[in-house]
């Protein structure tokens, strides 16, 4: 009797404002055979992670300034310990906050990449992700 190993393919959602960040990791994503939904819009994004149902988010850690907390509730909801990794510009506490407030509410931060992006950094990050 031959049993099967079923494996889980990443989908990968990535919420990020530069273009030129959001279309790298879609590469990399794309290339590692990811599922991949990107975006920079905020607006009606519980619709998209309901439907997608990510295993793993690339967030720009300055797209939900005001919704940060909906949105990691929102990921912990569809599949927990959701992995995470931030994507940041310089200000370092900005950077310290959203990852206390993600691992706080059950989030698995991967890692945090700044800006400009190393991309050998990046395709590390995604090739660690489920």
């Amino acid at each position: 009797m031959t049993t099967e190993l079923q494996t889980e393919k990443c989908r990968l959602l990535i919420l990020e404002s530069d273009p030129h960040v959001r279309d790298t990791c879609t590469k990399f994503a794309d290339d590692l055979h990811f599922d991949v939904y990107s975006t920079s819009y905020v607006e009606g994004i519980d619709s998209v992670i309901w439907s997608f149902k990510p295993t793993s988010v690339v967030i720009d850690v300055g797209l939900f300034d005001d919704d940060r907390i909906k949105l990691y509730d929102l990921v912990t909801k569809i599949r927990p310990p959701m992995e995470i990794l931030f994507v940041a510009g310089d200000d370092e506490r900005f950077v310290e906050a959203a990852e206390y407030m993600a691992l706080s509410m059950g989030l698995h931060v991967k890692g945090i990449l700044q800006r400009p992006i190393n991309e050998t950094l990046l395709l590390q990050f995604l090739g660690n992700m489920k």
